[in-house]
């Protein structure tokens, strides 16, 4: 069966810096990335200071810029861009989660170009290659497995089908997400088992802000709800802060379980 993408088709090949620490939003937001921009060079950077030393390497053509990254914040490395490269006017698009106003304004103030939120959606990706890179754009098709969670009110993989435009996408890269999926839940697991007493209230909203980036691109519902709320109110130190993380476990390894059960019927029929 063969399978038709759009692609993005600009005048020479590009270099597209991705700057974001999830791992899972990583690989998708590449993923997309290299089946509308076949040629393009991607350049990943995991934190700001990566961002800032990848940049001045390469000079890309465009930028997405996650806000909240270890190390160096999406903030800082766009405004040290900017002033060691201020004649450049190479577009710097923020990478968020949110819609605040202050933020927005913020964003703008330091010299970035445009917002994408999170979850990836190939359609809002394509849009501002249009907007910035002026490509002219194909017509796509494309295929997807015909594969359901067990309990998709906690599992939906509809939701990865819909961000991705996708009536069919590869089985390779189902498996590749799910695995990915599965590695970064484990870790977060084993975090929050081995220091549930010893996390204070901006360790918590930090693995909060991470695990609804992942959760909300693959479609773990339940999950993704709590997140956002740990953003929020990390829960009261105590019993009602133990009481939280062990909830939050279950449900880590629920979806562990889920993504596990897919992954094999998915590679096992």
């Amino acid at each position: 069966m063969s399978t038709e993408y759009t692609t993005v088709s600009p005048a020479q090949p590009l270099r597209i810096l991705i700057a974001e620490d999830n791992a899972v939003n990583m690989m998708v937001a590449v993923t997309i990335l290299n089946r509308i921009l076949p040629g393009a060079t991607i350049l990943e950077a995991a934190n700001g200071v990566e961002a800032v030393e990848k940049y001045n390497e390469s000079r890309p053509d465009l930028v997405f810029m996650d806000l909240q990254m270890p190390d160096r914040n999406g903030f800082e490395a766009t405004e040290i861009i900017r002033k060691t490269d201020p004649a450049a006017q190479i577009p710097i698009i923020a990478i968020t989660a949110s819609d605040m106003k202050e933020e927005r304004e913020r964003c703008l103030q330091l010299g970035m170009n445009d917002f994408l939120h999170k979850p990836f959606v190939e359609n809002a990706m394509i849009a501002l290659l249009e907007k910035w890179i002026n490509p002219l754009v194909a017509d796509m098709h494309t295929i997807i497995p015909d594969i359901q969670s067990s309990d998709t009110q906690h599992f939906n993989i509809a939701i990865l089908k819909q961000y991705l435009s996708a009536d069919i996408i590869g089985y390779t890269f189902l498996l590749e997400i799910m695995e990915a999926t599965i590695t970064e839940l484990r870790k977060l697991s084993t975090q929050i088992w081995q220091h549930d007493e010893q996390w204070d209230d901006t360790d918590l909203k930090r693995i909060g802000h991470k695990l609804y980036g992942t959760a909300t691109t693959v479609g773990l519902m339940e999950l993704s709800r709590m997140a956002a709320d740990m953003q929020v109110n990390p829960g009261v130190p105590g019993e009602p802060r133990k009481l939280l993380l062990n909830q939050l476990k279950e449900e880590l390894d629920y979806c562990i379980h889920l993504l596990e059960e897919s992954t094999a019927r998915l590679r096992y029929g």
